[in-house]
């Protein structure tokens, strides 16, 4: 009986060999839950290692101004959001998805997730307009704290700075009708952000009604970027698009000692320059060239590029200021390259094109959750937060032998974030395990690794990477 059975032991074993041994899953296969402690999101470890490691939950205990007592403190459900917006859930409401997962309650330290309506009442009741600047102040000591221990070091950065829009579909405050090309005569906000393209992250974003953006806004949210730039970058070029042309925005570039290209309005007196110039080749345009003009009220004149491109036949025009021949590219500019240096350079800043497009489709930034400007003006930075928090996991998990090239983040969220973690509990405390055979084991090794040896030094963080960073092309 035994050698029989062992013999039909050793034949089944055989002919799992034969056909690759594998399993397959069927409508009959046996199922329970039974399983603890288990989560799909076994990836927001990493995320809760650096927030531990950089100490952002003390940062914002110590920068947020929070009269109204709560429960759960403001620290608490400013991770908590911002956790659940990392994760790609983009509604408040979202929340009860994530409330029963053992590790999203240990990643925010809580016993009990608040109800949706706890969230509401503490972004339209216990936060205030106040917070805003707070909350961006968190966000650029965050910047710094991981680009001290990430050696990003960069001494030279572009900064792109342009505007978006949100359209809302109710009777929010500060909602009004606007430049909306995709839903013309819907109201909308207007956002205005900036991003540092050698990394990728935001710089600063501000909530902003519908109405087209003034030189007052503008010189307003440039002081915001230019003052609280990195110590280690020695030289800035800003790019901005033509909503951005104008003289205070000038200005403040000069105040502060930063380069600029900003592509131009062509108005009349544009135009009439344009005819009276010498044109000399230019790979990739039909002829660039460039004039000295003093645009009404500015201090000086100023150098401006223009760059031609021949019209296809279907984009021939015949309007009054416009040639039948060619379309025109034109800048201002303070840097002395040559002109088509200029517009090359210039090119690097589509780039925002596609980080805004980003934070709208995979970090609900088009999202508008409340009716009160303010609450919606508030989660617009924790949306920056969630953003920036994927960029800054790669920057010290990054490879430092090869140039820096970002991840969106739901790739980052298909490869690093759903992973199948269970949670062990024993008496020495707690223990992680993961699947054996997760493919991106080693950069979360070395991620996790690089992360537990960041360590506060007299207010300042050492450097865990022994190279700095090698920008991308830009």
């Amino acid at each position: 009986m035994v050698n029989n059975q062992n013999g039909r032991k050793s034949e089944k074993s055989q002919q799992n060999k034969r056909t690759g041994g594998v399993l397959r899953i069927g409508a009959n296969t046996p199922f329970s839950f039974t399983g603890h402690n288990m989560t799909p999101f076994g990836g927001i470890f990493a995320l809760r290692s650096l927030t531990d490691r950089l100490g952002l939950e003390k940062l914002l205990q110590e920068r947020l101004t929070i009269t109204r007592r709560t429960v759960v403190s403001a620290a608490q459900y400013v991770l908590s959001t911002v956790n659940l917006l990392y994760i790609g859930y983009e509604r408040l409401a979202h929340v009860q998805y994530v409330q029963d997962d053992p590790f999203f309650k240990r990643v925010v330290g809580l016993d009990v997730v608040p109800q949706q309506s706890g969230f509401w009442r503490f972004f339209n009741k216990s936060l205030q307009t106040v917070n805003e600047l707070e909350l961006q102040e968190v966000i650029f000591e965050m910047r710094d704290r991981v680009w001290a221990a990430a050696g990003v070091g960069l001494s030279r950065i572009h900064i792109d700075t342009d505007t978006t829009v949100e359209t809302v579909y109710g009777d929010q405050q500060k909602a009004c009708v606007g430049y909306n090309p995709a839903h013309r005569g819907k109201k909308s906000y207007q956002p205005v952000i900036s991003a540092i393209a050698e990394t990728g992250e935001f710089v600063c974003g501000r909530q902003r009604g519908g109405e087209t953006i003034s030189g007052a806004d503008i010189a307003a949210h440039l002081q915001q970027v230019f003052s609280r730039l990195p110590s280690c970058v020695m030289e800035v070029i800003s790019r901005t698009d033509s909503g951005f042309y104008c003289k205070e925005s000038v200005e403040k570039h000069e105040e502060h000692g930063i380069h600029y290209i900003a592509a131009v309005k062509k108005f009349a007196p544009i135009q009439r320059e344009i005819t009276q110039v010498a044109w000399s080749a230019a790979k990739g345009t039909d002829g660039v060239a460039e004039f000295y003009y003093q645009p009404g009220g500015w201090k000086h004149a100023y150098r401006f590029v223009v760059a031609r491109y021949r019209k296809e036949d279907k984009d021939i025009q015949t309007d009054m200021f416009e040639d039948t021949r060619y379309k025109y590219r034109v800048f201002v500019t303070d840097l002395k390259w040559t002109a088509r240096a200029i517009v090359a350079e210039y090119d690097g800043r589509a780039q925002i094109e596609n980080l805004i497009e980003e934070g709208k489709n995979q970090v609900a930034m088009a999202k508008v959750p409340g009716k009160r400007f303010t609450t919606n003006a508030l989660f617009l930075q924790l949306v920056i937060l969630a953003f920036n928090l994927n960029k800054w996991l790669q920057l010290i998990g990054r490879d430092e032998d090869v140039p820096f090239h970002w991840e969106e983040i739901r790739t980052s969220r298909f490869k690093h974030l759903y992973v199948a973690g269970k949670l062990i509990e024993h008496g020495h405390g707690l223990f992680i395990r993961f699947a054996a055979d997760y493919p991106y084991k080693e950069y979360l090794s070395r991620l996790l690794e690089r992360m537990r040896s960041i360590v506060f030094d007299r207010g300042a963080v050492q450097c865990v990477i022994g190279r700095s960073l090698i920008p991308g092309s830009t």
